[in-house]
């Protein structure tokens, strides 16, 4: 499996599972959680200039709809043994990089269920899959749960007398890091991993998993750092991925993030990019955040004929006018219609228009920048466009998003892409997809024809 189709797999992925993140209660939600937690270390190893999507995540993990659903992960209901114990052991994980629940009963019922299920556990020690979570609240969240600090260094040798798995052994070791006194036994865990290592067993969709998991997430244990332990795990990593065709796509960003680890500076400089161009917050969630109808899956055909001839705006725009026919419409346009979706008031950036460009300034610091003009070159109306969006760019963290109905030519977003990526302000910038610009009009059309326009204003999740 290539870099490039994996990074596009990855981002496939979460296009469309972060809007199912956030507003499907579905359970058990062991995959979706582990892929979005498994995100947030990738976007925490691409380091500067991701802080945004880390800091979106805290939100997204507290704000979780299924937090109220704590009492039904029974890691020991017949048949969801296994999905319920690993959400526990990827809930604690989550709770120790971003914090509890914003809701506080929420808290209150996961504290109440998992001290419940954990004891459970210490009973029933034996019992399939429940020793991840009995490691993963030991290694995580070992405040709240005291009870399990002398009792987990002391189950382990029991666990690691049968024969374990890799990723046993490494969730042992994890449990560990913080107990003093046991150096014998992280030391026999670490010889039988490294067994595994010297002779890997199972077949290369399951190993490509370990591999990744030992670059990523044990990167802690001086035994692994090594040059030569470390070069044979990641030429290992390497080969198993250059022999599959597939990967889980919950490990997707992990095993993303683990040939990230093993590539030179200009590779990773290319997975960077790949990602920014497709995942900026600009590029759909923002988006989503500002018109929460959008749809990644919708194309909106039916009016591919009608929102060509939306115009950016009527010909004599005025403060007075844009008011007046927000009112009683004259015509549609661009600025009427997203005034009418966000329910603001008619507002654009310094005046009216910049050079022809009409730019919507939504909120502080994101920008509509509209056309509704074909433009297939650089002299002309591609210098137009790019010496206004390099103005918004001169602002901090500005969120510079492009409508046009009609295609833009690609060199031309690519040198404005450049310029966001080169400006020491940190802004972003994306391009409102075609279909979205279509679902944009289908809903305005919608709302105008049976009169549902509401007064209620959009509410934001600021990424």
């Amino acid at each position: 499996m290539d870099c490039q189709k994996l990074v596009d797999y990855w981002i496939k992925q979460h296009n469309e599972k972060y809007s199912e993140y956030i507003f499907k209660e579905q359970e058990p939600r062991y995959d979706l959680k582990n892929f979005f937690l498994n995100s947030y270390y990738l976007f925490r190893r691409f380091g500067e200039g991701w802080e945004t999507y880390i800091d979106g995540y805290n939100d997204l993990f507290r704000r979780d709809p299924s937090s109220d659903y704590y009492k039904y992960r029974d890691p020991f209901e017949e048949d969801q043994e296994r999905r319920n114990s690993l959400e526990w052991t990827s809930l604690f994980e989550i709770i120790a990089n971003v914090g509890f629940p914003y809701n506080q009963s929420a808290k209150d019922n996961l504290l109440k269920y998992s001290t419940n299920y954990l004891k459970h556990a210490t009973v029933s020690p034996n019992s399939q899959w429940v020793d991840f979570m009995l490691s993963s609240a030991v290694a995580n969240l070992p405040e709240c749960f005291v009870f399990l600090k002398d009792w987990i260094p002391q189950q382990i040798p029991k666990y690691v007398e049968s024969q374990c798995s890799p990723h046993q052994y490494m969730a042992y070791l994890n449990a560990l890091k913080n107990c003093d006194n046991h150096s014998s036994l992280k030391e026999k865990i670490t010889i039988e991993l490294m067994k595994w290592i010297k002779s890997p067993s199972g077949t290369p969709d399951r190993q490509i998993i370990v591999w990744a998991r030992l670059i990523t997430r044990l990167d802690w244990l001086p035994e692994f750092i090594k040059p030569d332990v470390k070069e044979e795990i990641q030429n290992n990593f390497l080969n198993t991925l250059n022999s599959i065709y597939s990967v889980l796509w919950h490990y997707s960003p992990m095993i993303l993030e683990a040939y990230y680890v093993c590539s030179n500076q200009d590779i990773q400089n290319d997975i960077l990019r790949n990602a920014g161009n497709e995942l900026t917050p600009s590029f759909f969630f923002k988006l989503h955040d500002i018109f929460p109808f959008i749809s990644s899956s919708n194309e909106a055909l039916e009016v591919a004929g009608e929102v060509v001839k939306v115009k950016e705006k009527c010909g004599h725009p005025s403060k007075e006018n844009c008011k007046l026919c927000m009112e009683t419409k004259k015509d549609d346009c661009w600025i009427r219609i997203i005034s009418k979706l966000t329910s603001t008031e008619p507002r654009l950036h310094s005046g009216y228009e910049i050079a022809d460009a009409v730019i919507y300034e939504y909120q502080r610091g994101t920008y509509i920048v509209m056309k509704a003009d074909r433009i297939t070159k650089q002299i002309g109306e591609g210098d137009v466009l790019f010496r206004q969006c390099v103005l918004l760019f001169s602002k901090p963290y500005a969120l510079v998003l492009y409508l046009n109905p009609y295609e833009t030519a690609p060199f031309v977003i690519e040198n404005i892409r450049t310029a966001a990526e080169s400006s020491a302000q940190n802004p972003k910038f994306g391009v409102i997809n075609g279909k979205y610009v279509r679902q944009l009009y289908a809903e305005y059309k919608r709302r105008e024809e049976g009169g549902k326009f509401t007064e209620e204003k959009p509410s934001l999740f600021d990424f």
